[in-house]
């Protein structure tokens, strides 16, 4: 097998369909020695021609189980596979994502919130709903979750009990297990590592935009944008969130004999008495990977690479610290139910896209999702960046393409 870096062309196989999906096929085929990135299933985004400094990208179908032995690296997306076992079945391919049983931190926000409570990290009280009665136990606003993976959507905020009521009702449709939590103030923020088991390296926070509309209004979706990296934090604050958080529940983890190898999120309440935890990913963010990524400088598949075969600490890490804006289109009617097969604009004159809700149909890119893609704009500072961002938002378009206007405001 070859090693990035080295003679033989290092191939890499994606698993996952999305815009996060895209961005890290985007940066590892940038990476030296690498020859190719399979994506599987991938988008019409994911397909490329290599170039100078860039490898081949291609689609592939098929179980990821029966691929990867054509590979010599597996980047997993999604949460769903991490969850159900797939980093387990792959025996003899490095594996860039945490086993099921450490996938539980996501899988499972009451074995994340034990975890937490045995380490000490900071965090909202919450209870297990056993009747409508406990979903006032906090006051208001009422926070109430589903405790499994809900494609962030399984999280509702409400000012008053007669709200709260209604969503639980919807949820107990749709899930097992449903708790209330304490609401927190202040702004969110997204803390994500790279991590091997037992060394991280925390990448540049990130805030994302889980509204559909503006001002923080309407239903939570999967995330209409982000902004990374975020410097309107007090000082210390990631060393704070390293030594407090990320270590302290990766100590759990392996404590537990799941060590935890991938990417570990810390989504964080800035709160007036510190940083507290609202919830662990157990993969990269999306769309934060869009805003994320393209920071990194150096060889992320070396990178990944060392994570899988638990070297961390023997690889460079290094950002460039310009700011990324990224705003998310999507499909008319999102987050309910939506119309598909739309042909999509101005995609070959725009800069940084990153597709997600996007299929082939003949030759043209047509939308197949409700989040559709990602744009991305780079810039000294924040006000930079987002304004090349909109204007890329204005280059693309499709049929009742809706975004928020106040990413980055």
């Amino acid at each position: 097998m070859g090693q990035p870096g080295g003679g033989e062309g290092v191939k890499i196989l994606v698993v996952g369909s999305g815009g996060r999906e895209h961005a890290l096929s985007w940066a590892l085929a940038r990476s030296e020695g690498v020859s190719e990135v399979a994506v599987s299933p991938g988008n019409a985004g994911t397909e490329w021609s290599a170039g100078e400094g860039v490898a081949c990208c291609y689609r592939l179908n098929g179980d990821p189980v029966e691929l990867a032995g054509g590979f010599d690296l597996v980047v997993v997306g999604p949460e769903a596979p991490l969850v159900e076992g797939l980093a387990d079945k792959l025996n003899g391919t490095p594996v860039f994502g945490p086993s099921a049983r450490a996938a539980m931190i996501e899988a499972s926000k009451d074995y994340a919130k034990k975890i937490m409570e045995r380490k000490g990290v900071p965090t909202a009280r919450h209870k297990m709903v056993e009747s409508v009665e406990d979903l006032g136990v906090f006051g208001t606003p009422v926070v109430v979750k589903d405790d499994g993976l809900a494609a962030g959507k399984g999280v509702g905020v409400f000012e008053s009990l007669d709200e709260a009521v209604e969503f639980y009702h919807d949820l107990k449709n749709r899930c097992e297990r449903i708790f209330v939590e304490e609401y927190l103030e202040g702004p969110e923020l997204s803390v994500l590592a790279f991590c091997d088991g037992k060394n991280f390296s925390v990448m540049p926070p990130a805030r994302d935009y889980k509204r559909r509309f503006e001002n923080d209004q309407g239903p939570n979706t999967g995330g209409m944008g982000a902004i990374s990296p975020v410097t309107d934090l007090p000082p210390g604050l990631l060393e704070q969130v390293s030594s407090d958080v990320i270590g302290p529940v990766l100590e759990g983890l392996a404590e537990d004999g799941a060590p935890f190898v991938g990417v570990l999120y810390a989504g964080l309440k800035l709160t007036p008495s510190g940083p507290r935890v609202l919830e662990f990913n157990c993969r990269f963010g999306d769309p934060e990977t869009q805003v994320i990524l393209p920071q990194f400088q150096g060889n992320l598949a070396r990178l990944m690479l060392s994570c899988a075969e638990g070297r961390l600490n023997e690889s460079q890490v290094a950002w460039s610290g310009q700011a990324h804006t990224t705003v998310v289109l999507v499909s008319e009617g999102y987050p309910g139910s939506y119309r598909k097969g739309f042909p999509i604009s101005g995609l070959d004159q725009s800069g940084l896209v990153f597709h997600a809700g996007t299929s082939l149909k003949d030759l043209d890119v047509v939308t197949s999702g409700g989040r559709v893609l990602a744009v991305v704009g780079s810039g000294v500072d924040l006000r930079d960046s987002t304004q090349k961002a909109y204007e890329l938002v204005q280059s693309v378009s499709f049929q009742g393409a809706g975004f928020r206007k106040d990413i980055g405001s």
